[in-house]
């Protein structure tokens, strides 16, 4: 962040932990500038950070989860009807 020319190095830019979570910690990065120029450092910085991580072999876990789905109750059309407009329905 401090080799970035378009963020003001004063002052000096921040990186914080402000939360651990079920699947790791979460990192903010803060710099300091002008309301302008917010959006396009933040987007420059999300995108050094991503290529500082990838370069260093750092992987993003993507947290996955099992769906299971229950038999239908008795008398419950299938899933093809019910969003069918209720004119169209069997």
């Amino acid at each position: 962040m401090t080799a970035d020319p378009s963020a003001p190095q004063t002052p000096p830019p921040a990186v914080v932990i402000p939360n651990t979570g079920e699947h790791g910690l979460e990192m903010q990065a803060r710099p300091f500038v002008s309301y302008p120029d917010y959006d396009p450092v933040r987007f420059s910085f999300r995108q050094q950070i991503a290529q500082a991580l990838t370069a260093a072999g750092i992987e993003f876990a993507v947290p996955q989860r099992d769906v299971s789905l229950s038999p239908a109750a008795p008398g419950t059309p299938p899933a093809s009807e019910s969003i069918l407009p209720i004119d169209q329905r069997s």
